[in-house]
């Protein structure tokens, strides 16, 4: 059995790993300037946005997706199903595309650190190895290279 101290090591982890992916959306959503809208757009502009095209496409109640970023025909075909299950969660909620990305980002997100955690604690009997695995597995990527450059912060 892990003691309390450990489960709350490993739950700030958790929150700290979500915070870094989701504060700068947040961030930029509200220094927007009035009248615009960001659209919490992350990493690469167009995979982001062919993601929301296939989760509209799961509202529209399509389970065949295809890509509409292209004026090159594709027939509908059962691939990138999650964004089709997306959109029809996000039909059910009344939620546009946008949102419903976001929210899955934050859940999806969770999960993969509870999945990290779990395997540590299945691999590891230690607790400390298992805080250490579990630090390096979330925490282990590239961060965020502060700029003066107002274009290429954050």
């Amino acid at each position: 059995m892990m003691p309390n101290k450990y489960k709350s090591i490993l739950l700030i982890f958790i929150i700290l790993g979500l915070s870094i992916s989701i504060i700068p959306d947040i961030y930029r959503l509200a220094i927007a300037p009035s009248g615009t809208f960001f659209p919490l757009i992350h990493n690469h502009t167009g995979d982001y946005f062919y993601y929301l095209s296939l989760i509209r496409q799961g509202i529209e109640g399509n389970i065949l997706l295809t890509s509409r970023m292209t004026p090159e025909h594709f027939s509908p075909a059962l691939a990138q199903t999650f964004f089709a299950v997306l959109g029809w969660t996000a039909k059910i909620l009344g939620i546009d595309n946008i949102a419903i990305y976001f929210l899955s980002r934050i859940i999806t997100g969770g999960l993969l650190l509870f999945a990290i955690i779990f395997l540590a604690r299945k691999v590891f009997k230690q607790n400390k190895s298992i805080i250490l695995a579990s630090f390096l597995a979330i925490f282990s990527t590239g961060f965020w290279i502060p700029t003066a450059d107002k274009a290429k912060a954050l």
